[in-house]
């Protein structure tokens, strides 16, 4: 019965962390400049034109360029841009679920044989 538990909670520890970020698409058509959108040490996701993806921290925003640790990007050759961001709700509710889960199994458990010595 112990395992059952510690699958859940893990389960739900699991869920928690997905809920925390969220990719946010950044508009790369507009005439303003990246770095309106984007600044150092913001984490993204970089889709190439060819194909290849990056996940970077940026270091700096050039005007032409994203430079990440070990990575520079022209511009002209990303096709899309995602900044990885904080979403308190999606958050708060997976907290809430999992408090109500937790609340649910400590119900169940006080009123299994099991753990009241029955």
């Amino acid at each position: 019965m112990f395992y059952r538990f510690a699958t859940i909670g893990t389960v739900c520890m699991t869920l928690s962390l997905a809920g925390c970020q969220t990719l946010q698409p950044v508009d790369l058509a507009t005439s303003q400049p990246l770095s309106v959108g984007l600044a150092p040490n913001d984490n993204v996701k970089v889709w190439m034109l060819d194909g290849r993806t990056f996940d970077l921290r940026l270091t700096a925003i050039e005007a032409d360029t994203l430079v990440g640790d070990k990575v520079r990007i022209p511009i002209k050759d990303i096709a899309r841009v995602e900044k990885y961001s904080f979403d308190s709700k999606r958050t708060s509710y997976i907290a809430i679920g999992i408090f109500v889960v937790i609340a649910g199994l400590l119900v169940l458990a006080a009123h299994t044989p099991f753990f009241v010595g029955g």
